[in-house]
């Protein structure tokens, strides 16, 4: 627990009789093992994103390279843990590492199912203004095509985990009777 004073929600609403499961990027505490409240734990050794493929993930508390886009091994964990938990009180805490908004991954062509449709395109939707001053970090992706369509990628591929998951709610009959908020914690458009 980061905090170990106050108690979190996942431990709250385990000791309540949920079963909370966490698939992607955590970013709090001790990586390997599952924090408080979590019976289910897919995630990555680090917060930072520097890659989307062939990238370290935990599992059963072993470090192993996961080869698939990582966003669909998220959704992957996300769907499996809902087949499994389905009968009982959940709570699953989705955390995709894209888009990922900062860094070097953003100055490459984002590689996933949705690269070749936005290879070409304007994205008229990106403002395109100037480079703030203050700005220290990140400058080289501001106004850049590649980072531009790189981030577009990113979300679709996001969008259609998320469609997944709750396509996945949707056939559990779950769709009706279950909260979903959806937030972001950083990136350009975050």
């Amino acid at each position: 627990c980061t905090i170990e004073e106050f108690p979190n929600l996942p431990r709250i609403l385990s000791d309540e009789g949920y079963t909370c499961g966490l698939s992607g990027k955590g970013h709090l505490g001790d990586s390997i093992r599952p924090q408080e409240g979590f019976s289910y734990w897919f995630t990555k050794p680090k917060g930072h994103t520097s890659r989307f493929y062939d990238d370290e993930a935990i599992w059963e508390g072993e470090v192993y390279t996961e080869e698939r886009y990582y966003t669909d091994a998220i959704t992957d964990h996300a769907l499996d843990f809902l087949e499994k938990t389905h009968e009982q009180p959940f709570f699953l805490y989705v955390g995709y590492n894209a888009p990922y908004g900062l860094g070097a991954s953003m100055l490459y062509t984002h590689e996933n199912r949705h690269t070749e449709y936005y290879a070409d395109k304007e994205l008229p939707s990106f403002p395109r203004e100037p480079t703030h001053p203050w700005l220290l970090n990140n400058r080289d992706m501001i106004n850049n095509p590649i980072s531009i369509r790189a981030y577009a990628s990113a979300v679709s591929g996001m969008d259609d985990g998320v469609g997944a998951i709750l396509d996945g709610l949707k056939g559990r009959g779950l769709d009706e009777n279950t909260l979903v908020v959806f937030t972001a914690d950083q990136g350009w458009r975050g």
